[in-house]
């Protein structure tokens, strides 16, 4: 090799070398921005929670209630520092029915339960109602607390299907922590709300694409169609093949475009399909999300569908789908939920969304999260009540089990009520924010 060939080949060395280590030294400096951006960030947000309330739903303790006889745990109640618990024992014989068989009060301060009387709920009408009801009818049991800011239910199964319940009514004087019994015709109150915040809309054959493979058209932004063995949905109008971006399998192949039921709703960037092939029993559900072009199969969005606040998706017993792509189903079972109400933080960021099955006494809980966009792991539980300060108790009882003991556990969660003081705004927080 020639000496000019040679300095030719050290020149484009070091010029490589230098080139490298340019890009070492251009990375580094970006991944130690991007730490020190990340650690500021985190501590903003620290900041953040400490002003406005914001707070992960965590277990601070344990404890027990103890029950005079062995029973099912229903349901929890609070006012105040005063805790009523609900549950059924077998009376066996007994025709008599005392308020000790159903309810027991608690005082629950730091953290711990205590026995009290029941003066609370000892009220002589009210224990007229609950005796007659225990003797006009066989195979009573308690059911639920369903409280609002203003009134208290005590709902009893009374016959052989779900909806057969008596109500006792109660009103709540947050100021005085303390109820007045009513009377025992509360059942129109017990509203359940509307399960879906969407509504869907039915094809028919005005929407119907004819060609080689038909399908229906979804205001031209999805085609579908249950023909030719498969359940299929497209992203474009092209009846000259019958693929598509999904597909799933139908009981019956020999289908025409008429027999199947199929119907949609628009959420933001969502399309929610419900469609039914041919004599099959149930509806199938899938979510398209324009954006990622992808479908998603979520049956749990028979039972409940609830929008997400500030258009960030839908929420469904069993999980939820968000509008930029992301989804998450749990595997609990969730057959025979319905969604009873949703709890929002004063902080505005924390939503608890409440699924409930009225036969298994058996709950639910799914909490939103405006910031990072996520749901925290669900709360399987049977029963829960909420203090001011946002002090929550939850206890399971699994497989009906009778028994005397009953673990509690204790969350401190962001659904403190709003005259609860979570901080004031500081100095040092507004020069954080100043500082981003």
């Amino acid at each position: 090799m020639s000496e000019e060939a040679e300095l030719i080949k050290e020149t484009e060395e070091g010029e490589a070398n230098l080139e490298g280590g340019a890009y070492d030294v251009i990375r580094n400096r970006l991944l130690a921005l991007n730490k020190n951006l990340l650690e500021r960030v985190d501590k903003l947000n620290n900041k953040r929670k400490e002003v406005f309330g914001g707070q992960e739903s965590v277990i601070i303790g344990n404890d027990r209630i103890q029950t005079e006889n062995n029973c099912v745990a229903r349901d929890i109640f609070n006012i105040g520092d005063l805790v009523v618990f609900g549950y059924n024992v077998q009376l066996g014989m007994r025709k008599e029915v005392n308020l000790d068989d159903i309810f027991a009060v608690y005082q629950f301060v730091n953290n711990e339960f205590k026995r009290v009387d029941a003066d609370i709920i000892n009220n002589p009408q009210f224990l007229t109602h609950l005796e007659d009801l225990y003797r006009f009818y066989k195979g009573v049991q308690f059911l639920q607390f369903y409280a609002t800011s203003t009134q208290l239910l005590m709902l009893f199964h009374t016959g052989a299907t779900p909806k057969a319940c008596m109500a006792f009514r109660w009103t709540i004087d947050d100021r005085t922590n303390t109820i007045t019994y009513v009377d025992d015709r509360g059942e129109d109150d017990y509203a359940i709300p509307e399960q879906h915040d969407i509504q869907f809309k039915l094809t028919d054959r005005d929407d119907q694409v004819s060609g080689r493979f038909g399908h229906v058209s979804i205001e031209e932004e999805l085609f579908v169609e249950t023909i030719g063995g498969d359940l299929t949905i497209k992203i474009e109008n092209n009846t000259e093949t019958g693929e598509g971006v999904y597909a799933e399998k139908v009981d019956h192949k020999d289908q025409s475009l008429d027999d199947a039921d199929i119907q949609y709703a628009f959420i933001g960037n969502l399309i929610i399909l419900k469609m039914r092939p041919y004599q099959e029993d149930n509806h199938r559900y899938i979510v398209y999300n324009k954006k990622t072009q992808s479908c998603d199969r979520i049956d749990s969005i028979e039972q409940a569908c609830i929008e997400l606040p500030e258009d960030h998706g839908i929420i469904f017993p069993r999980g939820y789908h968000l509008q930029s792509g992301i989804t998450r189903q749990f595997t609990e079972n969730v057959d025979g939920m319905h969604f009873q109400e949703c709890i929002k933080s004063p902080n505005g960021e924390d939503f608890l969304y409440v699924f409930y099955h009225r036969v298994q006494g058996r709950y639910i809980l799914l909490q939103y999260n405006l910031i990072t966009k996520e749901v925290a792991n669900p709360i399987i539980c049977h029963g829960f009540s909420r203090f001011d300060d946002g002090t929550m108790i939850i206890f399971t009882a699994p497989d009906d089990e009778l028994k005397r003991i009953h673990p509690m556990q204790i969350w401190q969660t962001s659904f403190y009520a709003d005259t609860h003081e979570v901080g004031q705004e500081s100095d040092s927080y507004l020069n954080t924010i100043g500082n981003r």
